[in-house]
């Protein structure tokens, strides 16, 4: 009798301690999926309210949105928060927010002129900074859920590994300043898959204090060909395995479509694996922003083009119009407006997933 009243006891005790840990763990909800929205040519401004809120009848849920350090203070003391003048209307319909502050972008600084050469661990930057993040925190309502303080950092950084400890202790103390404002908001940084692939010692430093594991993804090899379907298992293992205990979001999932690097059947596969993967591991993962809605216009596209050429010395002509390829058609439309199959496919499942 006393040896199965002491297994019960114990059992129980098991149980009330299992019980205490998840009432202690912040539940995790259904991955939000979201689509970053853009006019196709010859809309006006107007309609991408219309789009918006059709995406929203659909299921999407998730909105990103981003803007330069540089923007944001484009004159010292002097702040430009137009970029967050809809996030109370874009609330309204629905959707939780990402916004991004892009204080590296890419292979960019994207500091204000006057700071642009001044080391990240410099009390003027920091300072600077601090301030900004003060007056953005009043812009910041309960539907802004997440912030990144960089935009696909490790490409800077792997380029610059000296400043990879100045920087992080910079979005580090920058994380600390907004959550003093907001202790509910959820702070990260932005890498790339393939820093978490080729660089893990900066995803892992960059990562260590964050509330979590923001990236992009985008499966494209390093000649600008698209990488087959059969990549995303191990691609999406390897984000969850690096994002650890903390949720992983992808800031940015997408694939071009262009016949010379990929095709509109594997950005399809792209879109439908999204899905299968969210599935797989939705508690593991806190939202997923599909990108693009539809191809940048060509006016656009050369600027870009331009941006993330610039300094790159020596880059054969092919690997050029790869490139291009690429940043012309990560769109699930074409710049026209005129939709690709991935389309229908990612309204079907947006729909399906909004319902389970």
């Amino acid at each position: 009798m006393r040896s199965r009243l002491a297994i019960f006891v114990s059992h129980s005790l098991v149980l009330l301690a299992l019980l205490c840990l998840a009432l202690d763990r912040p539940v995790q909800c259904k991955p939000l999926i979201g689509l970053s929205l853009n006019l196709p040519e010859g809309a006006r401004a107007a309609d991408l309210d219309k789009i918006a809120r059709q995406e929203r009848l659909d299921g999407a849920n998730l909105m990103y949105l981003s803007a330069k350090w540089c923007d944001l203070e484009p004159r010292l003391g002097q702040y430009n928060l137009s970029s967050l003048s809809s996030v109370e209307h874009i609330g309204a319909l629905g959707f939780k927010i990402l916004f991004t502050i892009q204080t590296l972008d890419t292979n960019h600084r994207s500091l204000p002129s006057d700071l642009m050469a001044l080391p990240f661990d410099s009390p003027v930057v920091q300072n600077r900074f601090d301030a900004l993040l003060k007056a953005i925190a009043t812009r910041l309502g309960p539907d802004i859920r997440w912030v990144s303080l960089g935009n696909e950092v490790d490409v800077y950084l792997s380029q610059h590994e000296s400043e990879l400890e100045p920087y992080a202790k910079f979005v580090e103390h920058g994380r600390d300043v907004l959550k003093s404002q907001h202790p509910q908001l959820a702070v990260g940084v932005t890498t790339t898959y393939d820093g978490a692939r080729y660089h893990p010692g900066i995803a892992a430093r960059l990562n260590r204090k964050m509330d979590v594991v923001s990236m992009t993804y985008y499966p494209i090899s390093a000649d600008w060909h698209a990488r087959p379907i059969a990549s995303l298992d191990s691609d999406f293992a390897r984000m969850i395995e690096t994002a650890g205990t903390k949720p992983l979001l992808l800031q940015e999932f997408g694939c071009p479509a262009d016949p010379s690097i990929s095709s509109e059947d594997l950005q399809t596969s792209y879109v439908d694996g999204l899905f299968r993967q969210l599935k797989k591991y939705g508690d593991r993962v806190a939202g997923a922003n599909w990108f693009l809605y539809c191809d940048f216009n060509h006016v656009l596209l050369d600027k870009l083009m331009g941006y993330y050429m610039e300094g790159q010395n020596g880059v054969a002509q092919d690997q050029a119009v790869r490139f291009r390829g690429y940043l012309s058609s990560l769109g699930l439309k074409r710049a026209d407006g005129k939709p690709r199959k991935s389309w229908e496919v990612f309204c079907s499942r947006t729909r399906a997933w909004s319902l389970r």
